[in-house]
């Protein structure tokens, strides 16, 4: 469900720049409540910003040897 909220709110343009695009409006074309919609967002970035972080962690211990 997760991955399907992050490409649902970035076909929606949600991520875009002035975006009009709200969690509601994303929840509605889901089928399911604001509410859900919020949490299943907020832990797919929780996880993609951990992902991120620990990749460009990587990136430098590599790049220091």
């Amino acid at each position: 469900m997760q991955r399907k909220i992050l490409f649902t709110a970035k076909g929606m343009g949600y991520f875009d720049d002035g975006h009009t695009v709200t969690i509601e409006d994303i929840g509605k074309a889901l089928g399911i409540s604001k509410s859900t919609a919020h949490h299943h967002l907020k832990e797919a970035k929780r996880k993609l910003v951990s992902k991120y972080i620990f990749e460009y962690q990587e990136n430098q211990l590599r790049e220091d040897l």
